[in-house]
């Protein structure tokens, strides 16, 4: 316990992977592979969060303002810094090596306006600020309507298939939250392979696709996601470069607006925490 508190207490880019410390030494050898991703300092190392602005894999809705505008159709995923169109679904390799790596957060939007965000649950910035288990707007309704400020996940991923060599971030929450979970599960299976040595990093390629539902306020869409195939050699030589440039590096992810879900005002489900 005394040891997890050092740990926490050191910068993340020199934190030592707890999973590798206790990998049993007959796995040493075959696991070799994680060596190279200990203390990577990496070339953006020193940028801050407000340096690097990670673009933002979002889901498109009838009400989206792109839908709108008759740039985009609903249940189509579009890069919100680029605007490059991914259609209705995608491949990825995620980015991550812990689950530490992966950010469970909250935001608060008004009018499609990010307004106030917290990247541990804990702490919020913005309007109002503050902290979050002390915010009117993080209660759930008596009734089980969901909290106006919902809490999420965010996953560094790298999409495959495009002309970018950079990562996105792919936000889960208020009507994907069980997409969220299910994700987790794989993503916690996926990394006690790589642990116990029976499989490399950045091996697994995942499908993104959207699927249609319905509620009394209307039609929406939500994010999927599953395995799809190994990646190709490229493909994980392009995952771990990114992964070793952005290791250590102190991020946020483009939030934008919201994607104009009209699902988050009605009765919702309480999730336990990843």
């Amino acid at each position: 316990m005394e040891n997890d508190k050092t740990q926490e207490s050191l910068p993340v880019e020199t934190r030592q992977d707890p999973a590798q410390e206790t990998l049993p030494a007959t796995k040493q050898e075959s696991t070799s592979y994680l060596a190279e991703y200990q203390n990577i300092k990496g070339y953006h190392n020193g940028f801050t969060s407000e340096d690097v602005k990670i673009p933002r894999v979002t889901l498109m809705q009838a009400l989206s303002d792109m839908v709108e505008a008759e740039e985009a159709k609903a249940g189509e995923f579009i890069n919100n810094v680029t605007l490059e169109n991914y259609g209705t679904e995608l491949e990825f390799i995620l980015l991550a090596l812990t689950d530490r790596e992966i950010i469970k957060g909250r935001s608060y939007f008004v009018d499609k306006k990010l307004h106030c965000q917290s990247i541990d649950r804990i702490t919020g910035k913005g309007d109002p600020g503050g902290e979050c288990n002390l915010c009117e707007y993080s209660e759930w309704g008596p009734n089980g309507e969901a909290p106006e400020c919902p809490e999420n996940y965010t996953y560094l991923i790298y999409v495959l298939g495009t002309d970018d060599d950079l990562p996105a971030g792919l936000v889960l929450g208020k009507t994907s939250m069980k997409t969220a979970k299910s994700f987790n599960l794989l993503i916690k299976g996926m990394l006690n392979s790589i642990y116990k040595g029976k499989k490399q990093p950045f091996t697994t390629v995942f499908k993104l696709f959207s699927e249609k539902e319905k509620n009394n306020k209307g039609s929406y869409y939500i994010y999927k996601i599953k395995k799809a195939r190994f990646a190709k050699d490229e493909e994980l030589a392009g995952a771990r470069e990114l992964y070793e440039g952005f290791s250590g590096t102190s991020f946020t992810v483009e939030m934008g607006g919201e994607e104009g879900e009209i699902a988050d005002t009605g009765t919702a489900v309480k999730e336990e925490p990843f």
